[in-house]
Protein backbone atom coordinates (compact mmCIF):
# COMPACT_ATOMS: atom_id res chain seq x y z
CA UNK A 1 0.00 0.00 0.00
CA UNK A 2 2.84 2.26 1.09
CA UNK A 3 4.00 1.88 -2.81
CA UNK A 4 1.16 2.37 -4.25
CA UNK A 5 0.78 5.62 -2.40
CA UNK A 6 3.86 6.64 -3.36
CA UNK A 7 3.67 5.77 -7.00
CA UNK A 8 0.55 7.84 -7.52
CA UNK A 9 2.19 10.80 -5.75
CA UNK A 10 4.90 10.28 -7.84
CA UNK A 11 2.39 10.84 -10.79
CA UNK A 12 1.18 14.09 -9.70
CA UNK A 13 4.39 15.63 -9.47
CA UNK A 14 5.67 14.42 -12.90
CA UNK A 15 2.22 15.25 -14.50
CA UNK A 16 2.42 19.01 -12.72
CA UNK A 17 6.10 19.18 -13.92
CA UNK A 18 5.28 18.46 -17.41
CA UNK A 19 1.87 20.76 -17.31
CA UNK A 20 3.26 23.76 -15.52
CA UNK A 21 5.96 24.00 -17.64
CA UNK A 22 3.75 23.54 -20.85
CA UNK A 23 1.18 25.95 -20.12
CA UNK A 24 1.96 27.02 -17.16
CA UNK A 25 0.48 27.15 -13.47
CA UNK A 26 -2.44 29.25 -13.92
CA UNK A 27 -3.62 27.21 -16.53
CA UNK A 28 -3.47 23.98 -15.09
CA UNK A 29 -6.79 22.45 -13.04
CA UNK A 30 -6.05 20.10 -10.59
CA UNK A 31 -9.14 18.56 -12.73
CA UNK A 32 -6.97 18.37 -15.91
CA UNK A 33 -4.14 17.33 -13.73
CA UNK A 34 -6.11 14.20 -12.32
CA UNK A 35 -7.26 13.22 -15.90
CA UNK A 36 -3.48 13.23 -17.35
CA UNK A 37 -2.11 11.60 -14.32
CA UNK A 38 -4.86 8.91 -13.96
CA UNK A 39 -5.38 9.51 -10.75
CA UNK A 40 -8.36 10.37 -8.90
CA UNK A 41 -9.43 13.55 -7.88
CA UNK A 42 -9.74 12.72 -4.48
CA UNK A 43 -6.75 10.94 -4.02
CA UNK A 44 -5.05 13.45 -5.25
CA UNK A 45 -6.26 15.61 -2.84
CA UNK A 46 -4.91 12.71 0.04
CA UNK A 47 -1.54 13.71 -0.92
CA UNK A 48 -2.10 17.46 -1.60
CA UNK A 49 -4.56 19.97 0.19
CA UNK A 50 -4.50 21.44 -1.92
CA UNK A 51 -3.31 23.26 -5.83
CA UNK A 52 -0.65 25.61 -3.61
CA UNK A 53 0.65 23.03 -1.83
CA UNK A 54 0.93 20.65 -4.72
CA UNK A 55 2.86 23.83 -6.40
CA UNK A 56 5.11 23.73 -3.26
CA UNK A 57 6.01 20.33 -3.37
CA UNK A 58 6.55 20.53 -7.06
CA UNK A 59 9.15 22.97 -5.94
CA UNK A 60 10.63 21.42 -3.29
CA UNK A 61 11.12 17.95 -5.38
CA UNK A 62 12.96 20.40 -8.05
CA UNK A 63 15.17 21.97 -5.55
CA UNK A 64 16.02 18.14 -4.42
CA UNK A 65 16.94 16.68 -7.96
CA UNK A 66 18.82 19.85 -8.20
CA UNK A 67 21.20 19.56 -4.88
CA UNK A 68 21.97 16.13 -5.51
CA UNK A 69 22.75 16.85 -9.62
CA UNK A 70 24.98 19.69 -8.58
CA UNK A 71 26.74 18.54 -5.08
CA UNK A 72 29.94 18.31 -5.88
CA UNK A 73 32.54 14.86 -5.02
CA UNK A 74 34.23 14.03 -2.52
CA UNK A 75 37.38 14.26 -4.75
CA UNK A 76 36.02 17.52 -6.26
CA UNK A 77 35.63 19.43 -3.33
CA UNK A 78 39.74 18.82 -3.11
CA UNK A 79 40.18 20.81 -5.74
CA UNK A 80 40.86 24.69 -5.57
CA UNK A 81 38.41 27.37 -4.19
CA UNK A 82 38.12 28.79 -7.89
CA UNK A 83 38.05 25.21 -9.39
CA UNK A 84 35.48 23.98 -7.07
CA UNK A 85 33.82 27.61 -8.20
CA UNK A 86 33.71 26.67 -11.93
CA UNK A 87 32.69 23.18 -11.64
CA UNK A 88 29.64 24.22 -9.24
CA UNK A 89 28.54 27.02 -12.27
CA UNK A 90 28.97 24.42 -14.99
CA UNK A 91 27.12 21.48 -12.92
CA UNK A 92 23.97 24.17 -12.80
CA UNK A 93 23.96 25.50 -16.22
CA UNK A 94 24.16 21.46 -17.26
CA UNK A 95 21.36 20.28 -15.04
CA UNK A 96 19.01 22.77 -16.60
CA UNK A 97 20.11 22.50 -20.02
CA UNK A 98 19.26 18.53 -19.59
CA UNK A 99 16.33 18.84 -17.27
CA UNK A 100 14.68 22.20 -19.40
CA UNK A 101 11.01 21.95 -17.10
CA UNK A 102 12.80 21.87 -14.38
CA UNK A 103 14.02 24.65 -15.60
CA UNK A 104 11.21 26.40 -16.38
CA UNK A 105 9.12 25.34 -13.09
CA UNK A 106 11.29 26.67 -10.37
CA UNK A 107 12.46 29.58 -12.35
CA UNK A 108 8.89 30.79 -12.73
CA UNK A 109 8.36 29.65 -9.04
CA UNK A 110 11.36 31.29 -7.73
CA UNK A 111 10.01 35.01 -7.77
CA UNK A 112 6.43 34.10 -7.41
CA UNK A 113 3.87 34.77 -4.28
CA UNK A 114 3.25 31.25 -4.10
CA UNK A 115 6.46 29.86 -2.73
CA UNK A 116 7.05 30.96 0.71
CA UNK A 117 9.94 32.52 2.07
CA UNK A 118 9.87 28.85 4.87
CA UNK A 119 9.85 27.16 1.45
CA UNK A 120 12.16 28.92 -0.29
CA UNK A 121 14.14 28.27 2.75
CA UNK A 122 13.11 24.77 2.98
CA UNK A 123 14.68 24.35 -0.89
CA UNK A 124 17.49 25.62 0.02
CA UNK A 125 18.51 23.09 2.26
CA UNK A 126 19.29 20.46 -0.71
CA UNK A 127 21.68 22.36 -2.26
CA UNK A 128 23.23 24.02 0.87
CA UNK A 129 26.78 22.56 -0.16
CA UNK A 130 26.73 25.22 -2.66
CA UNK A 131 25.49 27.52 -0.41
CA UNK A 132 28.46 27.06 1.70
CA UNK A 133 30.92 26.94 -1.00
CA UNK A 134 29.60 30.66 -1.37
CA UNK A 135 30.34 31.38 2.47
CA UNK A 136 33.61 29.79 2.17
CA UNK A 137 34.57 32.28 -0.27
CA UNK A 138 33.43 35.49 1.62
CA UNK A 139 35.64 34.05 4.58
CA UNK A 140 38.18 33.32 2.64
CA UNK A 141 38.54 36.76 0.73
CA UNK A 142 37.98 35.07 -2.33
CA UNK A 143 34.92 37.42 -2.87
CA UNK A 144 34.33 41.33 -2.36
CA UNK A 145 32.35 41.84 0.76
CA UNK A 146 28.50 41.13 0.28
CA UNK A 147 25.78 39.88 1.65
CA UNK A 148 25.23 36.02 0.88
CA UNK A 149 21.60 35.99 -0.67
CA UNK A 150 22.59 38.64 -2.68
CA UNK A 151 25.60 36.73 -4.00
CA UNK A 152 23.93 33.44 -4.47
CA UNK A 153 21.52 35.28 -6.60
CA UNK A 154 23.96 37.38 -8.93
CA UNK A 155 25.94 34.11 -9.77
CA UNK A 156 22.70 31.95 -10.31
CA UNK A 157 20.84 34.36 -12.72
CA UNK A 158 24.45 34.91 -14.32
CA UNK A 159 24.32 31.47 -14.71
CA UNK A 160 21.16 31.01 -15.92
CA UNK A 161 21.66 33.69 -18.55
CA UNK A 162 23.57 31.62 -20.35
CA UNK A 163 21.06 28.56 -19.79
CA UNK A 164 18.40 30.74 -20.96
CA UNK A 165 20.08 31.53 -24.49
CA UNK A 166 20.45 28.36 -24.93
CA UNK A 167 16.84 26.90 -23.91
CA UNK A 168 14.87 29.77 -25.07
CA UNK A 169 17.31 31.78 -27.98
CA UNK A 170 18.45 28.15 -29.63
CA UNK A 171 21.79 29.31 -29.48
CA UNK A 172 24.47 26.10 -29.52
CA UNK A 173 26.52 26.99 -26.30
CA UNK A 174 30.00 25.11 -26.05
CA UNK A 175 31.82 24.06 -23.28
CA UNK A 176 34.20 27.25 -23.67
CA UNK A 177 31.00 29.25 -23.60
CA UNK A 178 30.28 28.13 -20.49
CA UNK A 179 34.10 28.37 -18.99
CA UNK A 180 33.73 32.01 -20.50
CA UNK A 181 30.51 32.64 -18.12
CA UNK A 182 31.68 31.73 -15.02
CA UNK A 183 35.02 33.04 -15.73
CA UNK A 184 33.15 36.65 -16.12
CA UNK A 185 30.98 35.84 -13.02
CA UNK A 186 34.28 35.48 -11.42
CA UNK A 187 35.86 38.89 -12.31
CA UNK A 188 33.09 40.08 -11.63
CA UNK A 189 32.50 39.13 -7.54
CA UNK A 190 36.60 39.13 -6.86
Amino acid sequence: MQGEKLDKKTQIVKTALRLFSEQGLQQTSMAQLSKESGVAVGTMYLHFKSKDELVEGLFLHIQEAFGKAIDLSDSEMKASYKDRFFILGRKVHHYYVNNPAHFFVVNTLNYSPYISKEITELGRTYYQQSVDLMAEGLENGSFQPINIVLLIRFIYNAVIALVQVQLKDNVEVTEHMIDQNIERIWKAIT
